[in-house]
């Protein structure tokens, strides 16, 4: 059985004004289908006139958008090292802390994801087919595999390994 808001706040008068013993509230807990807890509840809220919800504010989508377009062009202005400090002390006046953190952490969130997708497409992968090979370390870092030549270790010291093919 579901009751509106408007069923349980009458409930809830009706049992007030008569003094509800505790036999009454279990009576109308039974009929509901609710625990007598929930019933004491309705009693104890009816007492209150029209109370404000706590909790934070609901801001419209079109409040959310535009911080997020502000803090977006923050970013991008600072070269991407603005931090949460900066960016309270220089929109506060415009928006609510709480907004300008919301949008920060999304917009980190999407540029971190947004550069990692972008050095997964252009990392290179190096296959060494030599035993005990040692590469110079700008090969991989630079991706150029013309350069680097594979070494390999010999009792003498320290030699290149000759192959036909320099680029392999």
């Amino acid at each position: 059985m579901q009751l509106s808001q408007e069923d349980k706040r009458t409930i809830g008068e009706r049992l007030r004004k008569r003094g509800a013993q505790r036999s009454d509230i279990l009576l109308v807990a039974e009929m509901c289908r609710v625990t007598e807890r929930t019933v004491r509840n309705w009693i104890k809220a009816s007492k209150k006139e029209d109370v404000p919800k706590m909790g934070r504010p609901r801001y419209s989508e079109n409040k959310r958008f535009r911080a997020l377009l502000n803090i977006a062009r923050m970013i991008r202005g600072s070269n991407h090292g603005i931090t949460y400090r900066e960016a309270v002390d220089s929109l506060k006046h415009l928006f609510p802390t709480r907004l300008i953190h919301e949008s920060l952490r999304k917009l980190k969130a999407y540029y971190r994801k947004r550069k990692r997708n972008l050095m997964k497409k252009i990392r290179k992968t190096v296959t060494v087919k030599a035993s005990g090979a040692l590469w110079p370390k700008t090969a991989p870092i630079w991706g150029v595999l013309i350069q680097a030549k594979p070494w390999k270790l010999k009792w003498q010291g320290i030699q290149p390994v000759s192959r036909s093919n320099p680029f392999l």
